[in-house]
C-alpha cells in the first residue's frame, strides 16, 4: 500500500470537523415558520393600480428565499389577484399569448403586456386629488366611512393619502378638522 492511500487518524477527524463547521455556520432550527401572505386584490372598484403593482412586486420578490418569482409564476399569481373586468383583460391577453406560444417563449413579455394594459386605467392626478379631498371632507367619526372604534386608522390613512397626492395640510388645519370629525359624535351624545 502506498503512502498516498494510507488514512491517517487525523485526516478523518479533520474532514468531520470541516463538515461540522459548515453545518454550524448555516442557521438551522427545529421550528419551521411558513408565513401566510395576503395577496393584493385588484378589482373593478379599486382606484390605485400603481399601488397594487407595487405591493404585488414586493410579494413576488420575497418568493423562493428572496430570489423572486419566475415570470410564469408571476403570471399564475396575477390572475388570482384580479377580479371582474381586470381579470377578463388578463384572460384575453393570456389566451392570445398561449395560442401563439408567446407565454412559453416570453412570459416576462406577456406579463409586461398585461401590466401595461391594466395601467391604462390609472387615475389621473386630478382624479386622485378629487377623490381624496372628497373623502377628507366627508370623514366624520361614527359614520359608515369612519365608525367610532376604528376611526384612528381611517384618519391616519386619510392623512397619508392626502400627503401622497399633494394635498397635505398644516398641523393646525388637521387639528381643527379632526375636532370637527370627532365633535359631531359628542354633540349627539
Amino acid at each position: 500500500m502506498s503512502s498516498a492511500q494510507i488514512n491517517h487518524p487525523g485526516d478523518d477527524l479533520k474532514s468531520k470537523t470541516r463538515t461540522m463547521r459548515a453545518s454550524v455556520s448555516r442557521k438551522q432550527s427545529t421550528i419551521r415558520i411558513t408565513p401566510h401572505v395576503g395577496y393584493p386584490i385588484l378589482g373593478d372598484d379599486d382606484n390605485d393600480v400603481e399601488q397594487f403593482f407595487e405591493r404585488f412586486d414586493e410579494i413576488c420578490a420575497l418568493a423562493n428565499d428572496g430570489t423572486g418569482m419566475t415570470a410564469p409564476e408571476r403570471l399564475v399569481l396575477l390572475v388570482n389577484c384580479l377580479r371582474g373586468a381586470r381579470q377578463q383583460t388578463y384572460r384575453v391577453i393570456h389566451n392570445a399569448a398561449k395560442r401563439d406560444d408567446t407565454t412559453a417563449r416570453d412570459p416576462e413579455g406577456v406579463f409586461a403586456h398585461i401590466k401595461s394594459r391594466l395601467l391604462r386605467f390609472v387615475e389621473t392626478d386630478y382624479e386622485k386629488q378629487t377623490r381624496v379631498l372628497l373623502d377628507y371632507q366627508q370623514c366624520q367619526r361614527g359614520t359608515k366611512t369612519a365608525p367610532a372604534l376604528p376611526f384612528q386608522p381611517v384618519w391616519e390613512t386619510l392623512l397619508y393619502e392626502m400627503d401622497r397626492v399633494g394635498l397635505g395640510r398644516s398641523p393646525r388645519e388637521l387639528f381643527l378638522h379632526y375636532l370637527h370629525c370627532v365633535g359631531t359624535v359628542r354633540e349627539t351624545l
